[in-house]
């Protein structure tokens, strides 16, 4: 069976749609995870982001508290991400690689 110009112009469509949907999804995703990171940096420039620990679920506060340990000498260096807490946006990306922007959501609010 032949495909018409009319189905491959559905096909393309079709793809274009995805990506475009796929697109959209992604920039609500960083969204939500820079929205979280601000809420952590706004807690840690406070020296309060240890309280926020007990609020987020278990594997994002164990991977918080491995980046909020630090001393004097993380401080200085210039590998170190946000003010020192060792959280860049990619690592946060990373952590919520396999979250929605909802779960995101969620976390953020629980700190709020």
């Amino acid at each position: 069976e032949k495909l018409t110009i009319a189905d491959l112009e559905d096909v393309k469509w079709f793809a274009e749609s995805v990506v475009r949907v796929e697109t959209e999804l992604r920039e609500i995703w960083r969204a939500a995870v820079q929205r979280w990171r601000e809420r952590i940096e706004c807690l840690y420039s406070q020296n309060l982001h240890r309280y926020l620990l007990t609020s987020q679920p278990e594997r994002v506060a164990r991977w918080l508290l491995l980046r909020t340990s630090m001393d004097e000498v993380n401080k200085a260096d210039d590998c170190v991400g946000m003010m020192g807490l060792g959280i860049s946006q990619q690592e946060v990306e990373v952590l919520f690689t396999d979250e929605t922007a909802e779960d995101i959501n969620r976390c953020s609010d629980k700190i709020e």
